[in-house]
C-alpha cells in the first residue's frame, strides 16, 4: 500500500525535477540560444549540468525518502513527465 504523504513532498520533487530539467535546458546549444538569446559558454554549459543533474537525482532521493523504494521511483518518474512537459510547452 502507498504511504499517504503531504502535498510538501509532491511540491518538493517537482520543484527539485522542474528546475533540474530548466537547468539541463539551458544548458544545451539550442535551447540556452531560444530562451537567453546567446549560446551558454563551456563554463557556463558546466556549471548548469553540474546543478542540474544533482536537483534531479535529489527528487529521486526525495521520492525515495516519502514513498519508500517501491512507489518512490514511480512517482519521481512521473513528476518527471510533468516537469517535461511543461518545459517543453
Amino acid at each position: 500500500m502507498m504511504p499517504i504523504r503531504g502535498p510538501g513532498w509532491d511540491l518538493a520533487l517537482f520543484l527539485c525535477v522542474l528546475i533540474g530539467f530548466g537547468l539541463l535546458a539551458l544548458a544545451s546549444d539550442r535551447e540556452g540560444r531560444t530562451l537567453t538569446g546567446q549560446s551558454p559558454s563551456p563554463r557556463r554549459k558546466g556549471l548548469l549540468r553540474a546543478a542540474g543533474w544533482p536537483l534531479l537525482v535529489a527528487g529521486l532521493t526525495i521520492g525515495v525518502a516519502g514513498w519508500r523504494g517501491n512507489f518512490g521511483p514511480v512517482v519521481w518518474l512521473g513528476w518527471l513527465t510533468v516537469a517535461a512537459l511543461i518545459i517543453v510547452f
